[in-house]
């Protein structure tokens, strides 16, 4: 048996035309839509698609554009003809035939070449003439292309090629007269049967049940395969055969062919070309309707179509299609634009058949643009639901078909608008719905309501402003348009929109700028500096290219869209309604600032922002919050899901990692893996612990590891804002996690999700006990707080059982607690205001004395500042000793911390840190029989000196690492008291030391000590300079202090330094000069001020009251 394929591609056949009697159909194309399968469209020419929705176009040109077929085997058949119907426009001289080329051999040679009929003049479609085959083969290919090289496009529609007749004694059977009921392009719902009938005939008969329906159906989203997996057999009348394939599923796409088999000895088989519908049911019309439509007399270029959003929900052209259809000179047939993006309730959508007029026209950029909106004012038009070509008609202005010429819609030099905007969508055109006046450009009201005042247009250009600069001279309903080169403002202004173009500036400086309407930054908006205050009365929208901008303020209650990507550098004040992010907000951070979100009045914000925080380069524990409702996880979020360099997406100076546990549970790996975030348990108490030392070990043993052996992982721990963590920050990503000694690098953490805003009450709740715990709080809010405020008692929400006078909060500078004395004001390095994304300890007590300590606190909107500048949280390190102890080439496996103040003591105190031991090389101090991680001290004095206690060394071969910062005048020496050698430190160096380890147990506990020799700088200093020098007053209260005995003839440097190691003044001071002045804008508390002369130096302490 010889099975003779006709394979046709899935979507694009049509029945408009039956098979021809006698003749089988090899493709059927009504023209428009995808080319099928295995067919190309090279565009040669202009950026004209090919596809023209209704038919196909071919561009003239030298190439023009080409339109390739597939293969198709015709061996079987003994001629084969070909035609199409073609359109042009334009003039005799300008019209061109279409050519059609064959070939034989699969598309190597193309070896006949046919032109067809010439088009007429217009848009009627004419018949290109039959072009008979001069071959036929296994491999022909059809190739069409336009006959000119200059000139107009050929319109391409019905392209259809017919094979008949056959070589030898049998002949396979003729399908002819295929129809389908309900026709392809009627409506077919998911209750439809549909019923497909063809003629079949052979000279030999049909074979019993000889006829076979074959058919597949494809979901909603998915792609046909080419398989036909169900059959049903035909039922004959005569020579007609019929059959019905059952109702299908909403949105499915049915394919089907017919195939026939003959009743010979050597029986044939014939296949049908392949047929597809699409079962649509009817969904509601949108709430669109056609608001205005406008061909002003004085301005063709400035025409336009106006669609209205007058439902309550937005509208997304991705989940809904829509599409405008113009119908010219009474054509029924139409070309179309398909709306893109989301259309907000109560908004616009305004496309434009020229995007440069309309801009400079009316002062802002359409929606969209399209060739379609040149109107000659009889032109009808139609919102279709759906795709272009099988969509539904909902609303309509005109008549379909029908010439507008002398009728009652035509708007010729006038415009058409809906005189109501609440009307509901119609199929049949209503004249009471609509006004049609003659007007010009400036009567139109493109993106605004009917009775908006005609708006003056400020552009730039050619490095001028018209008709003048806008500033003091611009209203809420005047347009800013950059249309060339780089325009600043130099003062305030209100305005209506503002559109910038492409490779255009706009420099708003320091300024304010008051927006009424929308702002199109296509261009570049510089407004690092400046304010934006969005305050319409309907939706506003931001687009267009990324904006950075100072302070940014939203004052519409109707909203504003930001579909443009913001990074906010100051404050996001939310006065009234909503700002939609569209999940592209950044608040930034640097060394010096951070962007907030200021007390919320009456707005609101939808969607994620991402919430930046920056951190020097300082290896350091922090207590850090959550600043948003992440979305995502920590290990998305703060660890860059995972990336390392030379990972793409990988960003230096961003993010950081997290050791502790397994890759699966998305930490990061280091040789010891030892746990790098915690953790902090506030329900706990003090039942058992009767001593000081057992209360702060209860306090140190609520910190919990973040490690798989806890049940935590990274990739699945999610924080809501305000979750407080204590995580190791080394730097950011790059940081080699095998390698010793590496050098801290700044980092920024990225937070990504919602923002808390109105009242926010962390759970403090202790489950039994009665005792003055600590619990660790995050700060909830992307701004700072005033503890002041969040603890009193006059708020609307006073905080119950939490000791109002103090808070404490970490300083990573020198890695210790710091009591702040909210009873004072908290005044200078000291501060009451926390940041956000920092967490803080509180006490709890019983403050209403009534024996039950049942502590709450709420934070709200009004604890907030408006500050943006950082604090000491993160400032640069200051007087520290690191003592780490690990594996040659890996990171530090343990770490020992030394502070040395002047407030400090070398007693044990809260502020000191127990040791949570690890499996294997430990390092630490020992106080009170009790290992310490971090040990507070006074500052050294000469003969001084710490033991360095070692546990649980499990290496032969290990490197001790000394970074030594902040006591530059103190000489510190690091004994092995094994070997008997002494090493002088280094500041401001990493200093160190790989040494073995023996069976000798002298050789691994109290192995080392650090010895300390001071220096001129030490308090204790004999020498007769210091002697010579005092401070009087001292204590000193009126901001006036001299300093006595200072030699005649010499000049002294002096500086003077607060206990936090920062620099508050310095200079030079003489005999006749010795007094220092202005001091009482210091804070008060104690001061070093360090006199040098020559090669002599000392330090006083001097204190401020």
């Amino acid at each position: 048996m010889k099975k003779i394929l006709l394979y046709l591609s899935l979507v694009i056949v049509s029945l408009s035309t039956t098979v021809i009697s006698a003749q089988t159909e090899i493709f059927n194309l009504a023209g428009g839509g995808d080319l099928p399968q295995g067919w190309i469209g090279t565009n040669n020419q202009t950026s004209n698609s090919i596809d023209r929705s209704s038919y196909y176009l071919v561009d003239a040109g030298n190439p023009s554009d080409v339109i390739t077929s597939s293969s198709f085997d015709l061996s079987a058949f003994a001629t084969a003809t070909f035609n199409v119907r073609v359109a042009t426009f334009g003039g005799a001289s300008q019209r061109n035939p279409a050519l059609i080329e064959f070939s034989f051999d699969g598309g190597t040679t193309f070896t006949q070449a046919n032109n067809t009929n010439t088009p007429q003049s217009g848009s009627s479609y004419i018949d290109g003439g039959d072009i008979v085959l001069s071959n036929v083969s296994s491999q022909v290919v059809v190739r069409i292309s336009n006959a000119g090289v200059v000139g107009r496009g050929v319109r391409l529609r019905n392209l259809v090629l017919t094979a008949s007749g056959m070589a030898g004694s049998n002949q396979a059977p003729i399908i002819t007269d295929i129809l389908q009921s309900p026709a392809r392009n009627a409506n077919i719902f998911s209750t439809t049967q549909v019923t497909v009938a063809a003629d079949v005939t052979d000279a030999d008969g049909i074979a019993t049940n000889g006829v076979v329906l074959e058919y597949a159906v494809t979901a909603s989203g998915d792609t046909f395969n080419g398989f036909f997996d169900q059959a049903i057999i035909m039922t004959a009348d005569g020579d007609s055969y019929a059959a019905a394939i059952p109702v299908q599923a909403d949105g499915s796409t049915v394919n089907y062919r017919i195939v026939a088999t003959d009743d010979s000895a050597e029986s044939l088989e014939s296949t049908s070309a392949t047929f597809d519908y699409r079962v649509m049911d009817p969904v509601p019309a949108p709430t669109l309707i056609l608001s205005e439509i406008a061909d002003p007399a004085d301005n063709a270029s400035a025409r336009f179509v106006e669609i209205y959003n007058n439902g309550v929900e937005d509208i997304d052209f991705e989940v809904t299609p829509i599409y405008l259809a113009r119908f010219a000179n009474g054509n029924t047939d139409s070309q179309v634009v398909v709306l893109d993006g989301v259309l907000r309730a109560g908004a616009y959508y305004v496309i434009a058949s020229s995007e440069v007029s309309f801009l400079s026209t009316y002062g802002f950029s359409a929606n969209d643009t399209s060739g379609i909106i040149n109107v000659n004012g009889n032109d009808a038009f139609g919102l279709y639901a759906g795709t272009p070509g099988s969509g539904t008609l909902f609303d309509v202005y005109g008549e379909i078909g029908v010439d507008g010429s002398g009728e009652a819609w035509e708007y010729e030099n006038a415009r058409a608008y809906r005189t109501d905007l609440l009307n509901n969508p119609t199929t049949v055109w209503n004249a009471s719905q609509w006004t049609i006046a003659t007007a010009n450009a400036a009567d139109a009201t493109p993106g605004n309501v009917e009775g908006s005042t005609t708006a003056n247009v400020f552009s730039y250009d050619n490095g001028a402003w018209s008709p003048q600069t806008p500033e003091g001279v611009a209203v809420s309903t005047d347009n800013i348009v950059i249309l060339t080169g780089n325009a600043a403002i130099s003062g305030d202004v209100d305005i209506n929109n503002i559109t910038t173009r492409s490779g255009t500036t706009l420099d708003i400086a320091t300024n304010t700028i008051n927006l009424n309407g929308n702002l199109d930054n296509n261009g570049d908006l510089v407004a690092n500096e400046g304010t934006l205050n969005f305050a319409g009365s309907s939706l506003q929208t931001l687009s267009g290219s990324d904006l950075t901008v100072e302070n940014l303020i939203i004052n519409n209650t109707t909203g504003v869209d930001a579909t443009a990507a913001i990074n906010l550098e100051g404050v996001l004040t939310l006065t009234n309604g909503t700002l939609d992010t569209n999940d592209s907000f950044t608040f930034k951070s640097d060394a010096t600032s951070s962007a907030i979100l200021a007390p919320v009045v009456n707005g609101s914000i939808s969607g994620n922002v991402t919430v930046e925080q920056y951190y020097p380069a300082n290896r350091a524990f922090r207590f850090i919050s959550s600043p948003v409702n992440m979305d995502g996880t920590i290990f998305s979020n703060w660890q860059q899901g995972g990336l390392l360099p030379g990972d793409e997406g990988f960003e230096a100076e961003s993010g950081i990692l997290i050791t502790g546990g397994t890759t699966a549970d998305g930490f990061d790996q280091s040789g010891s893996n030892n746990p790098s975030a915690y953790l902090f348990n506030n329900d706990y108490n003090y039942d058992g612990a009767t001593s000081e030392a057992q209360r702060d070990a209860r306090d140190a043993e609520q910190f919990t590891f973040i490690n798989s052996d806890n049940g935590l992982a990274t990739n699945s721990l999610s924080p809501s804002a305000g979750d407080a963590f204590n995580v190791l920050i080394r730097g950011d990503r790059t940081i080699d996690l095998t390698a010793a000694n590496q050098s801290a690098t700044v980092t920024t953490l990225s937070s990504t999700g919602t923002l808390a805003t109105g009242p926010q009450s962390p759970d403090l709740s202790v489950t039994g006990g009665q005792d003055e715990t600590f619990v660790l709080v995050g700060n909830p809010y992307q701004a700072q707080v005033d503890m002041r405020t969040v603890l009193g008692t006059g708020t609307a929400s006073p905080a119950q059982d939490l000791n109002p006078n103090v808070y404490y909060y970490y300083l990573p500078s020198t890695q210790d607690y710091v009591e702040v004395d909210l009873l004072n004001g908290g005044t200078g390095a000291v501060t009451p205001l926390v940041q956000p994304g920092q967490a803080f300890f509180l006490l709890r007590a019983d403050t209403d004395f009534n024996g039950v300590i049942d502590s709450q606190l709420t934070f709200e909107e009004d604890d907030k500042t408006l500050d943006t500048q950082t604090t000491a949280t993160y400032s640069e390190p200051q007087g520290v000793i690191n003592v780490s102890l690990g594996l040659q080439g890996d990171d530090n496996a343990d770490e020992l911390t030394l502070i040395f103040d002047v407030n400090e003591t070398n007693e044990v105190s809260l502020t000191d840190i127990p040791k949570l031991k690890g499996a294997r090389n430990q390092i630490m101090t020992t106080l009170s029989e009790r290992a310490y991680a971090i040990e507070r001290r006074a500052l050294p004095v000469n003969g001084e000196s710490i033991a360095l206690t070692t546990s649980s060394l499990t290496d032969e071969v290990l490197t001790l690492s000394i970074d030594y910062r902040g006591l530059e005048n103190t000489k510190v020496l690091l004994v092995d008291n094994f070997t008997s050698e002494v090493i002088t430190l280094s500041v401001d160096n990493i200093n160190t030391l790989q040494f073995e380890t023996t069976d000798d147990s002298a050789s691994r506990d109290d192995r080392f000590e650090l010895q300390f020799e001071s220096s001129t700088l030490s308090f204790d200093d004999d020498s007769a300079f210091a002697k010579a020098l005092s401070l009087y007053p001292n204590p000193a209260s009126n901001g006036v202090v001299r300093i006595a005995n200072l030699e005649q003839g010499s000049a002294y440097n002096y500086t003077l330094v607060n206990t936090l190691g920062q620099i508050v003044r310095k200079g030079e001071i003489s005999h006749q000069n010795d007094t220092l002045k202005n001091l009482q804008n210091l804070s008060r508390g104690l001061y070093l001020l360090n006199l040098q002369k020559e090669n002599e130096q000392t330090t006083l302490k001097l204190i401020l009251e």
